[in-house]
Protein backbone atom coordinates (compact mmCIF):
# COMPACT_ATOMS: atom_id res chain seq x y z
CA UNK A 1 0.00 0.00 0.00
CA UNK A 2 2.07 2.81 -1.53
CA UNK A 3 0.62 5.55 1.22
CA UNK A 4 4.01 8.22 0.53
CA UNK A 5 2.42 8.38 -3.45
CA UNK A 6 -0.98 8.79 -2.15
CA UNK A 7 0.36 11.84 -0.49
CA UNK A 8 -0.99 10.41 3.08
CA UNK A 9 0.74 11.07 6.12
CA UNK A 10 2.34 7.92 8.02
CA UNK A 11 1.57 9.88 11.56
CA UNK A 12 -1.60 11.24 10.78
CA UNK A 13 -4.87 10.15 12.77
CA UNK A 14 -7.62 10.46 9.83
CA UNK A 15 -7.98 9.08 6.82
CA UNK A 16 -10.52 9.20 4.07
CA UNK A 17 -12.26 6.29 2.64
CA UNK A 18 -14.99 5.82 0.38
CA UNK A 19 -17.25 2.82 0.73
CA UNK A 20 -19.06 3.49 -2.46
CA UNK A 21 -19.14 6.07 -5.68
CA UNK A 22 -21.95 8.04 -7.13
CA UNK A 23 -24.75 9.72 -6.25
CA UNK A 24 -28.09 9.56 -6.83
CA UNK A 25 -29.23 13.25 -6.42
CA UNK A 26 -27.96 16.06 -9.66
CA UNK A 27 -27.31 19.04 -7.16
CA UNK A 28 -26.83 22.15 -9.72
CA UNK A 29 -23.42 22.87 -7.87
CA UNK A 30 -21.81 19.47 -7.89
CA UNK A 31 -18.90 18.42 -9.81
CA UNK A 32 -20.32 14.77 -9.80
CA UNK A 33 -22.35 13.48 -12.11
CA UNK A 34 -22.42 9.72 -10.94
CA UNK A 35 -25.82 8.85 -10.82
CA UNK A 36 -25.43 5.17 -11.02
CA UNK A 37 -24.20 4.14 -7.21
CA UNK A 38 -21.64 1.67 -7.04
CA UNK A 39 -21.08 -0.40 -3.74
CA UNK A 40 -18.08 -1.64 -2.09
CA UNK A 41 -18.47 -4.96 -0.50
CA UNK A 42 -18.70 -5.15 3.10
CA UNK A 43 -15.53 -7.34 3.22
CA UNK A 44 -13.62 -5.40 1.23
CA UNK A 45 -14.74 -2.18 3.52
CA UNK A 46 -14.31 -4.14 6.45
CA UNK A 47 -10.50 -5.32 5.70
CA UNK A 48 -9.99 -1.81 4.32
CA UNK A 49 -10.64 -0.21 7.74
CA UNK A 50 -8.91 -2.69 9.55
CA UNK A 51 -5.92 -1.90 7.21
CA UNK A 52 -5.93 1.51 7.99
CA UNK A 53 -6.67 0.96 11.74
CA UNK A 54 -3.43 -1.38 11.47
CA UNK A 55 -1.71 1.79 10.35
CA UNK A 56 -2.03 3.65 13.38
CA UNK A 57 -5.06 5.31 12.11
CA UNK A 58 -7.60 6.45 14.80
CA UNK A 59 -10.39 7.67 13.04
CA UNK A 60 -11.96 7.31 9.73
CA UNK A 61 -13.50 9.50 7.18
CA UNK A 62 -15.84 7.91 4.98
CA UNK A 63 -16.37 10.41 2.27
CA UNK A 64 -19.20 9.04 0.10
CA UNK A 65 -21.71 11.24 -0.94
CA UNK A 66 -24.07 9.70 1.22
CA UNK A 67 -23.09 6.66 3.07
CA UNK A 68 -26.59 6.20 4.35
CA UNK A 69 -28.45 5.68 1.03
CA UNK A 70 -29.05 2.02 2.23
CA UNK A 71 -30.13 1.47 5.98
CA UNK A 72 -29.69 -2.37 5.67
CA UNK A 73 -26.01 -1.75 3.80
CA UNK A 74 -25.06 0.11 6.63
CA UNK A 75 -26.26 -2.57 9.16
CA UNK A 76 -24.39 -5.50 6.84
CA UNK A 77 -21.16 -3.46 6.34
CA UNK A 78 -21.27 -3.10 10.72
CA UNK A 79 -22.19 -6.76 11.25
CA UNK A 80 -18.61 -7.47 8.83
CA UNK A 81 -16.67 -5.26 11.23
CA UNK A 82 -18.05 -6.94 13.85
CA UNK A 83 -17.11 -10.53 12.48
CA UNK A 84 -13.60 -9.06 12.40
CA UNK A 85 -13.43 -7.47 15.32
CA UNK A 86 -12.75 -4.43 14.12
CA UNK A 87 -14.28 -1.76 17.02
CA UNK A 88 -15.50 1.16 15.18
CA UNK A 89 -17.48 2.82 17.43
CA UNK A 90 -16.80 6.52 18.17
CA UNK A 91 -14.09 6.25 15.55
CA UNK A 92 -16.15 7.28 12.48
CA UNK A 93 -17.77 9.86 10.58
CA UNK A 94 -19.88 9.86 7.40
CA UNK A 95 -22.32 11.95 5.47
CA UNK A 96 -26.01 11.73 5.03
CA UNK A 97 -29.06 13.52 3.24
CA UNK A 98 -32.06 15.01 5.09
CA UNK A 99 -33.85 12.83 2.45
CA UNK A 100 -31.81 10.13 4.34
CA UNK A 101 -32.57 10.69 7.40
CA UNK A 102 -36.03 8.49 9.78
CA UNK A 103 -36.02 6.54 12.26
CA UNK A 104 -34.02 3.06 10.78
CA UNK A 105 -31.56 5.27 8.99
CA UNK A 106 -30.98 6.84 12.67
CA UNK A 107 -31.09 3.40 14.59
CA UNK A 108 -28.47 2.01 11.53
CA UNK A 109 -26.47 5.08 12.32
CA UNK A 110 -26.08 4.62 15.66
CA UNK A 111 -24.64 0.93 15.77
CA UNK A 112 -21.26 3.09 14.83
CA UNK A 113 -21.44 5.51 17.58
CA UNK A 114 -20.18 8.35 14.81
CA UNK A 115 -18.74 11.00 17.16
CA UNK A 116 -20.19 13.02 13.77
CA UNK A 117 -23.06 12.72 10.74
CA UNK A 118 -22.57 15.23 7.90
CA UNK A 119 -25.84 16.96 6.44
CA UNK A 120 -25.71 18.93 3.39
CA UNK A 121 -28.39 21.42 4.14
CA UNK A 122 -27.27 24.06 1.69
CA UNK A 123 -29.55 27.01 2.51
CA UNK A 124 -32.88 27.77 4.63
CA UNK A 125 -35.09 29.16 1.51
CA UNK A 126 -36.59 26.81 -0.16
CA UNK A 127 -36.45 28.92 -3.18
CA UNK A 128 -32.44 28.55 -3.02
CA UNK A 129 -32.96 25.08 -2.39
CA UNK A 130 -34.91 24.61 -5.59
CA UNK A 131 -32.61 26.38 -7.93
CA UNK A 132 -29.50 24.44 -6.13
CA UNK A 133 -31.41 20.83 -7.30
CA UNK A 134 -31.46 19.94 -3.08
CA UNK A 135 -34.96 18.02 -3.82
CA UNK A 136 -35.96 18.83 -0.25
CA UNK A 137 -37.69 21.73 1.53
CA UNK A 138 -37.10 23.67 4.87
CA UNK A 139 -40.07 21.89 6.77
CA UNK A 140 -38.44 18.69 5.85
CA UNK A 141 -35.08 20.07 6.92
CA UNK A 142 -36.52 20.92 10.35
CA UNK A 143 -38.30 17.93 10.61
CA UNK A 144 -35.77 15.38 9.56
CA UNK A 145 -33.06 17.47 11.54
CA UNK A 146 -35.03 17.67 14.74
CA UNK A 147 -34.91 13.63 14.84
CA UNK A 148 -30.78 13.43 14.11
CA UNK A 149 -29.69 16.24 16.18
CA UNK A 150 -31.67 14.35 19.38
CA UNK A 151 -29.07 11.00 19.03
CA UNK A 152 -26.13 12.25 17.31
CA UNK A 153 -23.35 15.30 16.80
CA UNK A 154 -24.50 16.26 13.94
CA UNK A 155 -22.40 18.90 11.61
CA UNK A 156 -24.44 21.03 9.05
CA UNK A 157 -23.09 22.18 5.86
CA UNK A 158 -24.22 25.65 4.41
CA UNK A 159 -23.65 26.90 0.74
CA UNK A 160 -24.37 30.60 0.61
CA UNK A 161 -23.88 32.69 -2.91
CA UNK A 162 -25.37 30.22 -5.33
CA UNK A 163 -26.65 32.28 -8.30
CA UNK A 164 -30.22 33.73 -7.55
CA UNK A 165 -28.78 34.49 -3.93
CA UNK A 166 -30.43 37.03 -1.78
CA UNK A 167 -30.12 39.18 1.36
CA UNK A 168 -33.97 37.62 1.98
CA UNK A 169 -32.36 34.56 1.35
CA UNK A 170 -29.29 34.93 3.45
CA UNK A 171 -31.18 36.11 6.46
CA UNK A 172 -33.39 32.54 6.33
CA UNK A 173 -30.10 30.29 6.47
CA UNK A 174 -29.12 32.62 8.90
CA UNK A 175 -31.96 31.84 10.98
CA UNK A 176 -31.56 28.06 10.18
CA UNK A 177 -27.85 28.10 11.57
CA UNK A 178 -29.08 29.32 14.84
CA UNK A 179 -32.01 27.06 15.21
CA UNK A 180 -29.59 23.96 14.64
CA UNK A 181 -26.98 25.61 16.63
CA UNK A 182 -29.19 25.66 19.47
CA UNK A 183 -30.24 21.96 18.75
CA UNK A 184 -26.19 21.45 19.92
CA UNK A 185 -25.52 21.17 16.08
CA UNK A 186 -21.60 22.33 14.56
CA UNK A 187 -22.25 24.92 11.28
CA UNK A 188 -19.63 25.57 8.38
CA UNK A 189 -20.94 27.57 5.54
CA UNK A 190 -19.08 27.14 2.32
CA UNK A 191 -18.77 29.54 -0.61
CA UNK A 192 -20.20 28.91 -4.14
CA UNK A 193 -17.34 28.00 -6.27
CA UNK A 194 -18.95 27.82 -9.94
CA UNK A 195 -17.60 24.65 -11.66
CA UNK A 196 -17.50 24.25 -15.17
CA UNK A 197 -19.70 21.97 -16.74
CA UNK A 198 -22.12 21.99 -13.96
CA UNK A 199 -25.68 23.64 -14.15
CA UNK A 200 -25.01 26.16 -11.33
CA UNK A 201 -21.82 27.36 -13.79
CA UNK A 202 -24.40 27.98 -16.51
CA UNK A 203 -26.46 29.65 -13.77
CA UNK A 204 -23.68 31.72 -12.74
CA UNK A 205 -22.64 32.81 -16.41
CA UNK A 206 -26.29 34.37 -16.63
CA UNK A 207 -26.99 35.77 -13.57
CA UNK A 208 -23.97 36.99 -12.30
CA UNK A 209 -20.01 37.09 -12.15
CA UNK A 210 -17.17 34.63 -11.74
CA UNK A 211 -14.60 36.40 -10.61
CA UNK A 212 -12.30 33.66 -10.70
CA UNK A 213 -11.11 29.87 -10.82
CA UNK A 214 -10.90 28.17 -7.30
CA UNK A 215 -12.08 25.23 -5.09
CA UNK A 216 -11.22 27.26 -2.27
CA UNK A 217 -14.83 27.29 -0.25
CA UNK A 218 -13.69 30.53 1.65
CA UNK A 219 -12.69 32.41 -1.26
CA UNK A 220 -15.24 34.84 -3.26
CA UNK A 221 -15.00 33.36 -6.77
CA UNK A 222 -18.70 33.99 -8.00
CA UNK A 223 -21.09 36.72 -7.32
CA UNK A 224 -24.32 37.41 -7.72
CA UNK A 225 -26.25 40.67 -9.12
CA UNK A 226 -28.27 40.54 -6.33
CA UNK A 227 -25.66 40.91 -3.30
CA UNK A 228 -22.67 42.67 -3.11
CA UNK A 229 -18.93 41.05 -2.00
CA UNK A 230 -19.70 42.64 1.74
CA UNK A 231 -22.49 41.82 2.37
CA UNK A 232 -22.22 38.15 1.17
CA UNK A 233 -18.71 38.06 3.11
CA UNK A 234 -20.61 39.41 6.21
CA UNK A 235 -23.20 37.15 6.15
CA UNK A 236 -20.71 34.74 6.47
CA UNK A 237 -19.32 35.31 9.06
CA UNK A 238 -22.53 36.28 11.07
CA UNK A 239 -23.69 32.32 10.02
CA UNK A 240 -20.28 31.69 11.41
CA UNK A 241 -20.85 33.16 14.95
CA UNK A 242 -24.18 32.87 15.26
Amino acid sequence: IDFETLGVEKKAWWCNMMTSRGCPYSCNFCHNTENKIHYFSEDRIADNIDLLFSLGRKYINIVDDIFTLSTERMQRIHSALKRLGIPIENRVRFFSHINHINADSIEAMKLYQPFQVAVGVESGDDRMLELMGKHTNYKRIIERFSLLSKEIQTHVLLLIGFPGETEESLKKTLALAKLVKSWGAMCSVSLYQPIPKTVGYEMALKKGKILSSSIDNKKLSYLDRNLTADVLMDYRQRILDA
